[in-house]
Protein backbone atom coordinates (compact mmCIF):
# COMPACT_ATOMS: atom_id res chain seq x y z
CA UNK A 1 0.00 0.00 0.00
CA UNK A 2 1.42 3.23 -0.73
CA UNK A 3 0.27 6.88 0.45
CA UNK A 4 0.72 9.85 -2.28
CA UNK A 5 -0.26 13.81 -1.98
CA UNK A 6 -0.74 14.70 -5.59
CA UNK A 7 0.09 18.71 -6.28
CA UNK A 8 1.12 19.12 -2.91
CA UNK A 9 -1.29 20.83 -0.59
CA UNK A 10 -4.80 22.75 -1.26
CA UNK A 11 -7.70 22.22 -3.56
CA UNK A 12 -4.95 21.32 -6.22
CA UNK A 13 -4.55 18.03 -4.70
CA UNK A 14 -8.09 17.08 -6.03
CA UNK A 15 -7.19 17.09 -9.73
CA UNK A 16 -6.75 14.45 -11.77
CA UNK A 17 -5.85 12.01 -8.63
CA UNK A 18 -9.73 10.52 -7.96
CA UNK A 19 -12.11 8.22 -9.78
CA UNK A 20 -14.77 10.32 -11.63
CA UNK A 21 -17.49 9.76 -9.23
CA UNK A 22 -15.78 10.77 -6.01
CA UNK A 23 -14.39 14.13 -7.24
CA UNK A 24 -17.41 15.78 -6.78
CA UNK A 25 -17.69 14.62 -3.11
CA UNK A 26 -14.47 16.07 -2.12
CA UNK A 27 -14.81 19.27 -4.16
CA UNK A 28 -18.03 20.03 -2.55
CA UNK A 29 -16.36 19.73 1.11
CA UNK A 30 -13.69 21.97 -0.45
CA UNK A 31 -15.97 24.71 -1.22
CA UNK A 32 -17.94 23.96 2.15
CA UNK A 33 -13.94 25.23 3.82
CA UNK A 34 -13.60 27.98 1.27
CA UNK A 35 -16.77 29.51 2.47
CA UNK A 36 -15.87 29.02 6.15
CA UNK A 37 -13.12 30.96 5.87
CA UNK A 38 -10.41 27.26 6.02
CA UNK A 39 -6.93 28.26 5.62
CA UNK A 40 -5.76 26.46 2.54
CA UNK A 41 -2.10 26.83 2.89
CA UNK A 42 -2.52 24.21 5.98
CA UNK A 43 -4.86 22.05 4.41
CA UNK A 44 -3.21 19.04 2.96
CA UNK A 45 -5.02 15.96 1.11
CA UNK A 46 -3.53 12.55 1.44
CA UNK A 47 -4.62 9.67 -0.74
CA UNK A 48 -3.64 5.89 0.15
CA UNK A 49 -3.82 3.31 -3.13
CA UNK A 50 -3.35 -0.41 -2.76
CA UNK A 51 -0.53 -2.60 -4.51
CA UNK A 52 -2.63 -2.78 -7.82
CA UNK A 53 -3.03 0.87 -8.07
CA UNK A 54 -6.45 1.50 -6.24
CA UNK A 55 -7.45 4.01 -4.37
CA UNK A 56 -9.05 3.04 -0.95
CA UNK A 57 -8.58 5.72 1.30
CA UNK A 58 -8.33 9.67 0.90
CA UNK A 59 -7.58 11.59 4.42
CA UNK A 60 -7.84 15.98 4.36
CA UNK A 61 -6.37 18.12 7.55
CA UNK A 62 -5.91 21.23 8.70
CA UNK A 63 -2.85 21.75 10.93
CA UNK A 64 -3.05 18.31 11.80
CA UNK A 65 -6.93 18.52 12.66
CA UNK A 66 -8.66 15.50 10.46
CA UNK A 67 -10.86 17.70 8.64
CA UNK A 68 -12.45 14.29 6.85
CA UNK A 69 -11.77 10.79 6.29
CA UNK A 70 -13.03 8.64 3.36
CA UNK A 71 -12.53 4.77 3.08
CA UNK A 72 -13.49 3.37 -0.58
CA UNK A 73 -13.69 -0.52 -1.37
CA UNK A 74 -13.10 -0.57 -4.79
CA UNK A 75 -13.74 -3.46 -7.28
CA UNK A 76 -11.10 -5.15 -9.16
CA UNK A 77 -10.82 -2.22 -12.09
CA UNK A 78 -10.74 0.75 -9.65
CA UNK A 79 -14.83 1.25 -9.05
CA UNK A 80 -15.16 2.06 -6.29
CA UNK A 81 -18.23 -0.22 -4.48
CA UNK A 82 -18.24 1.31 -1.03
CA UNK A 83 -17.23 4.46 0.81
CA UNK A 84 -17.19 5.46 4.37
CA UNK A 85 -16.76 8.94 5.15
CA UNK A 86 -16.02 10.75 8.86
CA UNK A 87 -15.93 14.74 8.96
CA UNK A 88 -14.27 16.14 12.05
CA UNK A 89 -14.38 19.85 10.72
CA UNK A 90 -15.48 21.51 13.74
CA UNK A 91 -14.03 23.28 17.50
CA UNK A 92 -14.97 24.39 20.09
CA UNK A 93 -14.05 27.83 21.75
CA UNK A 94 -15.04 27.98 25.38
CA UNK A 95 -14.92 31.32 27.22
CA UNK A 96 -14.39 31.93 30.92
CA UNK A 97 -13.26 34.69 33.63
CA UNK A 98 -11.47 34.83 36.66
CA UNK A 99 -11.90 36.11 39.15
CA UNK A 100 -15.77 35.69 38.97
CA UNK A 101 -17.38 39.11 38.39
CA UNK A 102 -14.58 41.14 37.30
CA UNK A 103 -14.83 41.63 33.58
CA UNK A 104 -16.56 39.97 30.57
CA UNK A 105 -15.24 38.05 27.52
CA UNK A 106 -17.11 37.73 24.12
CA UNK A 107 -16.35 36.20 21.13
CA UNK A 108 -15.91 38.71 18.27
CA UNK A 109 -18.08 38.25 14.68
CA UNK A 110 -21.24 36.73 13.92
CA UNK A 111 -20.75 34.11 16.50
CA UNK A 112 -20.47 36.21 19.14
CA UNK A 113 -21.11 35.37 22.80
CA UNK A 114 -20.68 36.39 25.90
CA UNK A 115 -18.62 34.91 28.86
CA UNK A 116 -18.31 31.86 30.49
CA UNK A 117 -19.87 30.27 26.86
CA UNK A 118 -19.35 27.84 24.36
CA UNK A 119 -19.17 28.38 20.44
CA UNK A 120 -18.25 25.54 18.19
CA UNK A 121 -16.87 26.86 14.86
CA UNK A 122 -15.68 25.23 11.49
CA UNK A 123 -11.65 24.45 11.69
CA UNK A 124 -9.92 26.97 9.91
CA UNK A 125 -11.73 29.44 10.57
CA UNK A 126 -10.88 32.95 12.26
CA UNK A 127 -12.12 34.01 15.51
CA UNK A 128 -11.54 36.71 17.81
CA UNK A 129 -11.42 36.99 21.74
CA UNK A 130 -11.61 40.03 23.55
CA UNK A 131 -11.60 40.70 27.05
CA UNK A 132 -13.28 43.72 28.90
CA UNK A 133 -12.83 44.59 32.64
CA UNK A 134 -15.29 45.52 34.99
CA UNK A 135 -15.18 49.20 36.49
CA UNK A 136 -12.14 49.37 38.88
CA UNK A 137 -10.44 46.48 37.36
CA UNK A 138 -7.89 46.06 34.25
CA UNK A 139 -6.83 42.94 32.36
CA UNK A 140 -4.10 40.79 33.00
CA UNK A 141 -4.07 38.52 30.24
CA UNK A 142 -5.18 35.05 28.93
CA UNK A 143 -4.32 31.67 29.98
CA UNK A 144 -5.59 28.17 28.61
CA UNK A 145 -4.67 27.20 24.50
CA UNK A 146 -2.83 31.00 24.32
CA UNK A 147 -0.98 32.91 27.25
CA UNK A 148 -0.50 36.54 26.10
CA UNK A 149 -1.67 39.86 26.73
CA UNK A 150 -2.87 41.16 23.48
CA UNK A 151 -6.48 42.17 23.15
CA UNK A 152 -8.45 41.60 21.02
CA UNK A 153 -6.58 37.98 20.01
CA UNK A 154 -6.88 36.51 16.99
CA UNK A 155 -6.47 33.22 16.35
CA UNK A 156 -7.32 30.71 13.96
CA UNK A 157 -9.26 27.84 15.28
CA UNK A 158 -7.25 24.49 14.49
CA UNK A 159 -9.24 22.56 17.30
CA UNK A 160 -11.24 23.05 20.72
CA UNK A 161 -9.26 26.41 22.61
CA UNK A 162 -10.31 27.24 26.28
CA UNK A 163 -9.48 30.60 27.06
CA UNK A 164 -9.52 32.22 30.43
CA UNK A 165 -9.22 36.01 30.98
CA UNK A 166 -7.57 36.72 34.29
CA UNK A 167 -8.55 40.97 35.85
CA UNK A 168 -7.18 42.33 38.15
CA UNK A 169 -6.84 45.75 40.43
CA UNK A 170 -6.00 49.02 38.31
CA UNK A 171 -3.21 49.93 40.32
CA UNK A 172 -1.47 46.37 40.02
CA UNK A 173 -2.18 44.63 43.10
CA UNK A 174 -5.16 42.56 43.65
CA UNK A 175 -4.82 41.28 47.11
CA UNK A 176 -3.14 42.58 50.21
CA UNK A 177 -0.03 41.45 49.99
CA UNK A 178 2.59 43.66 49.62
CA UNK A 179 3.61 42.21 46.16
CA UNK A 180 2.30 43.02 42.24
CA UNK A 181 -0.10 40.99 40.36
CA UNK A 182 2.68 40.36 37.63
CA UNK A 183 5.34 39.94 40.15
CA UNK A 184 3.12 36.72 41.72
CA UNK A 185 2.56 35.22 38.05
CA UNK A 186 5.48 33.04 37.92
CA UNK A 187 8.90 33.78 36.75
CA UNK A 188 7.79 34.95 33.51
CA UNK A 189 4.74 37.55 34.76
CA UNK A 190 2.57 35.97 32.87
CA UNK A 191 1.16 32.90 34.70
CA UNK A 192 -1.57 34.37 35.53
CA UNK A 193 -3.04 31.09 36.62
CA UNK A 194 -0.04 30.75 39.35
CA UNK A 195 -0.88 28.84 42.80
CA UNK A 196 2.49 28.15 44.48
CA UNK A 197 1.31 27.02 47.23
CA UNK A 198 -1.72 24.44 45.71
CA UNK A 199 -4.64 26.04 47.02
CA UNK A 200 -6.88 26.12 44.17
CA UNK A 201 -6.57 29.88 44.07
CA UNK A 202 -4.03 31.92 41.92
CA UNK A 203 -1.62 33.28 44.06
CA UNK A 204 -2.22 37.07 43.01
CA UNK A 205 -5.64 36.50 44.72
CA UNK A 206 -4.33 35.14 48.23
CA UNK A 207 -3.55 37.46 50.67
CA UNK A 208 -1.65 34.93 52.77
CA UNK A 209 0.61 33.23 49.85
CA UNK A 210 2.97 35.47 47.91
CA UNK A 211 4.96 34.08 45.24
CA UNK A 212 8.24 36.18 43.69
CA UNK A 213 11.43 35.53 42.46
CA UNK A 214 14.50 35.36 44.63
CA UNK A 215 18.03 36.80 44.18
CA UNK A 216 19.41 33.14 42.60
CA UNK A 217 17.21 33.35 40.16
CA UNK A 218 14.85 30.76 41.17
CA UNK A 219 11.16 31.44 42.30
CA UNK A 220 9.75 30.67 45.48
CA UNK A 221 6.48 30.73 47.52
CA UNK A 222 5.79 31.80 50.55
CA UNK A 223 2.62 31.73 52.86
CA UNK A 224 1.53 32.27 56.79
CA UNK A 225 -1.27 30.60 58.70
CA UNK A 226 -3.67 32.67 60.31
CA UNK A 227 -6.33 34.87 58.81
CA UNK A 228 -4.17 38.06 58.22
CA UNK A 229 -2.69 38.93 55.28
CA UNK A 230 1.38 38.92 54.94
CA UNK A 231 2.87 42.30 55.45
CA UNK A 232 6.24 42.25 54.00
CA UNK A 233 7.54 39.69 51.33
CA UNK A 234 11.37 40.03 49.51
CA UNK A 235 14.07 38.30 49.01
CA UNK A 236 17.45 38.98 50.61
CA UNK A 237 20.66 38.65 48.80
CA UNK A 238 22.78 35.75 50.30
CA UNK A 239 26.68 36.45 51.11
CA UNK A 240 28.76 34.82 48.39
CA UNK A 241 30.03 32.50 51.27
CA UNK A 242 26.97 30.88 51.69
CA UNK A 243 27.18 28.90 48.88
CA UNK A 244 24.63 26.45 51.06
CA UNK A 245 21.71 28.90 50.70
CA UNK A 246 20.94 28.30 47.01
CA UNK A 247 17.42 30.15 47.31
CA UNK A 248 19.04 33.18 49.39
CA UNK A 249 17.13 34.93 51.94
CA UNK A 250 13.17 35.39 52.26
CA UNK A 251 11.92 38.18 54.63
CA UNK A 252 8.28 38.36 55.59
CA UNK A 253 6.11 39.07 58.47
CA UNK A 254 2.21 38.97 59.57
CA UNK A 255 0.45 40.12 62.29
CA UNK A 256 -1.75 38.14 64.68
CA UNK A 257 -4.52 38.95 67.34
CA UNK A 258 -3.26 39.96 70.33
CA UNK A 259 -2.98 37.03 72.62
CA UNK A 260 0.10 35.64 75.16
CA UNK A 261 2.70 33.68 73.10
CA UNK A 262 1.24 33.95 69.79
CA UNK A 263 2.96 32.01 66.97
CA UNK A 264 2.50 31.81 63.40
CA UNK A 265 3.52 28.62 61.01
CA UNK A 266 5.38 30.45 57.65
CA UNK A 267 5.27 27.73 54.95
CA UNK A 268 7.80 27.80 51.96
CA UNK A 269 7.20 25.95 48.48
CA UNK A 270 10.28 25.43 46.52
CA UNK A 271 11.04 23.31 43.33
CA UNK A 272 11.73 19.97 44.32
CA UNK A 273 15.23 20.02 45.44
CA UNK A 274 16.97 17.32 47.03
CA UNK A 275 19.68 19.01 48.65
CA UNK A 276 17.74 21.14 50.93
CA UNK A 277 18.56 19.43 54.86
CA UNK A 278 18.52 22.55 56.77
CA UNK A 279 16.89 25.67 57.46
CA UNK A 280 18.85 29.21 59.04
CA UNK A 281 17.10 31.93 61.06
CA UNK A 282 18.45 35.15 61.54
CA UNK A 283 17.59 35.69 65.10
CA UNK A 284 18.80 38.51 67.61
CA UNK A 285 21.97 39.62 65.59
CA UNK A 286 23.77 36.10 64.45
CA UNK A 287 22.22 33.02 61.98
CA UNK A 288 21.18 29.94 63.81
CA UNK A 289 20.23 26.27 62.45
CA UNK A 290 16.85 26.36 62.93
CA UNK A 291 15.37 22.94 63.55
CA UNK A 292 12.01 22.36 65.15
CA UNK A 293 12.12 21.76 68.65
CA UNK A 294 9.00 20.91 69.64
CA UNK A 295 7.74 24.63 69.79
CA UNK A 296 9.65 26.40 67.09
CA UNK A 297 11.69 25.96 64.24
CA UNK A 298 11.34 24.23 60.77
CA UNK A 299 10.29 21.31 59.53
CA UNK A 300 10.91 19.77 55.47
CA UNK A 301 9.16 17.50 53.11
CA UNK A 302 9.73 16.07 50.01
CA UNK A 303 6.77 15.98 47.89
CA UNK A 304 6.36 14.58 44.74
CA UNK A 305 6.47 17.80 42.91
CA UNK A 306 8.48 20.39 45.41
CA UNK A 307 9.92 20.55 48.52
CA UNK A 308 8.10 22.37 51.36
CA UNK A 309 9.11 23.64 54.66
CA UNK A 310 7.44 24.48 57.50
CA UNK A 311 8.48 27.19 59.66
CA UNK A 312 7.11 27.64 63.47
CA UNK A 313 7.68 31.30 64.67
CA UNK A 314 6.48 32.64 68.23
CA UNK A 315 6.43 36.30 69.10
CA UNK A 316 9.18 37.11 70.76
CA UNK A 317 10.87 33.58 70.93
CA UNK A 318 13.91 32.61 68.88
CA UNK A 319 13.37 32.59 65.27
CA UNK A 320 11.22 35.74 65.34
CA UNK A 321 13.22 38.82 63.55
CA UNK A 322 10.58 41.44 65.33
CA UNK A 323 10.63 40.89 68.40
CA UNK A 324 10.56 44.17 70.03
CA UNK A 325 7.79 44.73 67.72
CA UNK A 326 4.08 43.99 69.37
CA UNK A 327 1.54 41.70 67.72
CA UNK A 328 4.36 41.20 64.57
CA UNK A 329 5.75 38.08 64.02
CA UNK A 330 8.99 38.36 61.34
CA UNK A 331 11.00 35.46 59.85
CA UNK A 332 14.18 36.13 57.96
CA UNK A 333 14.95 32.72 57.00
CA UNK A 334 17.25 30.65 54.50
CA UNK A 335 16.65 27.06 53.26
CA UNK A 336 20.12 25.15 52.41
CA UNK A 337 22.07 22.02 53.31
CA UNK A 338 25.60 21.09 54.50
CA UNK A 339 27.32 23.55 56.65
CA UNK A 340 25.25 25.71 59.20
CA UNK A 341 25.39 29.01 58.60
CA UNK A 342 27.44 31.64 60.64
CA UNK A 343 27.32 34.76 62.87
CA UNK A 344 29.35 36.35 60.07
CA UNK A 345 26.73 36.35 57.38
CA UNK A 346 24.61 39.08 59.80
CA UNK A 347 26.26 42.13 58.46
CA UNK A 348 26.40 41.19 54.45
CA UNK A 349 23.01 39.82 54.61
CA UNK A 350 21.39 42.60 56.07
CA UNK A 351 23.38 45.53 54.18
Amino acid sequence: MTTRRPNGRGAGGLAGSLPAGLAPVLSALFLWLFTAGAAWAATETTYVYDADGRLVAANMTLSSSTLGDFRYAPDAVGNILTATTTVGAYGTVVLSVAPEGSGTVTLGGADSCATDCQKTLGLGRSASVQAYAAQSRAFLGWSGGYAGTDNPHVFTMTGTMALTAHFGATGGKTDADPLSDVTEAGQSGRVFTYDGDGSGVADYLEDRVASLPTVTGKYLTVGVSGTRPLLTASARTAPSSCAHCPYGAVDVSASYPTSTNACLTYTLYLPNDARITDFYAYDGGEWIDFAYDGTTGAQIYREAARTRITVRVCDGKRGDSLKSEPTLIGLIGAPGYAAAATSSFMNLLLK
